[in-house]
């Protein structure tokens, strides 16, 4: 039996190589027989990998839906699948936690995807959101940089979600998201 501390996920080790506090503490401590994590948006699966080392007693899911990156992935450690996270179907109230890094400018079914993600999700469970501002550099060239609005995802997942924190720093927007009990 794994005891996963709320007051634990509120501190998250991003790879950018800081410390952030954003969920703000509470006691509560939930006990799962096992847990489960999605990574949306996976890539090549440094990600997954990363949520598999933070949670080591839970099963990690990256999700992908560019099969070349996916065939990437499964060449390390982890459990991928290929798909689009607006469709996939997981079971009802099965994961635990769930991140999306760096690939809400990539995800063109962005309402379908949150629909999902907050299907999927456990009730008092946790998403990450880690996302670029509008000013970072990465986006002068993206092909979809113009229907880009990262303050619109932080609107989509608020209106699903209970926000618990948010930081900016070096044109990053790191934001912790709570899906309460209903």
């Amino acid at each position: 039996m794994m005891k996963l501390s709320v007051l634990f996920l509120g501190m998250l080790r991003l790879s950018c190589g800081f410390m952030i506090e954003v969920c703000p503490p509470r006691s509560k401590v939930i006990d799962y027989p096992r847990s489960y994590a999605i990574d949306v948006g996976c890539g090549e699966g440094a990600s997954t990998r990363m949520l598999q080392r933070k949670f080591p007693d839970s099963v990690a899911v990256g999700i992908d839906i560019n099969r070349k990156i996916i065939e990437k992935a499964v060449q390390g450690t982890g459990f991928f699948v290929h798909g689009d996270a607006g469709k996939e179907n997981f079971p009802n109230d099965f994961f635990d936690v769930a991140q999306i890094k760096y690939s809400m400018l990539d995800i063109v079914n962005k309402v379908e995807v949150v629909d999902q993600l907050y299907r999927v999700m456990k009730k008092d469970s946790i998403l990450f959101l880690a996302d670029y501002d509008e000013d970072h550099p990465i986006l002068d060239a993206h092909p979809l940089r113009r229907f880009y609005d990262p303050y619109e995802n932080l609107k989509l997942m608020n209106y699903y979600f209970t926000q618990q924190g948010i930081i900016y720093k070096n044109q990053m927007i790191y934001s912790v998201f709570y899906k309460p009990p209903e």
